[in-house]
């Protein structure tokens, strides 16, 4: 079954990459943009572009938890105007809190497939930059282009070893 890339680029489904608002940044430091073709870069334009609307999103869309865990701790008691200063002062922690697990929650999206699954050199420049300077967000990326069946020679080799290599043991 073939996608339609002309729907909405910035969801995914179970056939692609997941990484959270926090990794796409982590995996933004050390990229070069001179290195990248004219289609990368705009690659890297789109995924920014459906970034920047999604993480501007996550504070709006943390006020209805925020409130929701504010009448949970506080209770359903009314207690009048000092109801409000507690709720406000309470806010000051679960809206961080909401907004910390919305930013950290991997969401699927196809434009992460396409930079790190891209044949070409755009997608061995930014593998291998990953690969040296990021190696436990290349890992979870790693171990999931393998589940999802990519294979690319940067790739962290994940094999069923059951025994501890003693090679380096005296």
């Amino acid at each position: 079954m073939e996608r339609n890339v002309y729907l909405n680029r910035s969801f995914g489904d179970d056939s692609d990459i997941k990484l959270s608002y926090e990794d796409y940044l982590e995996m933004l430091e050390n990229l070069i943009d001179d290195r990248l073709t004219k289609e990368g870069l705009f690659r890297f334009k789109n995924l920014w572009a459906t970034n920047f609307r999604e993480i501007i999103k996550v504070p709006i869309y943390s006020i209805i938890p925020t409130l929701i865990l504010n009448r949970l701790i506080l209770g359903p008691v009314n207690r009048g105007k000092v109801d409000h200063r507690l709720k406000f002062a309470l806010s000051t922690i679960t809206l961080p809190l909401c907004c910390w697990y919305f930013y950290t929650r991997p969401l699927p999206c196809r434009l992460y497939t396409e930079i790190l699954a891209d044949n070409g050199r755009d997608g061995k420049y930014v593998r291998n930059v990953l690969k040296n300077t990021k190696p436990g967000l290349w890992n979870n990326i790693s171990l999931q282009m393998k589940e999802l069946g990519y294979d690319f020679p940067e790739m962290a080799n994940y094999s069923k070893a059951t025994e501890f290599p003693k090679a380096v043991m005296n």
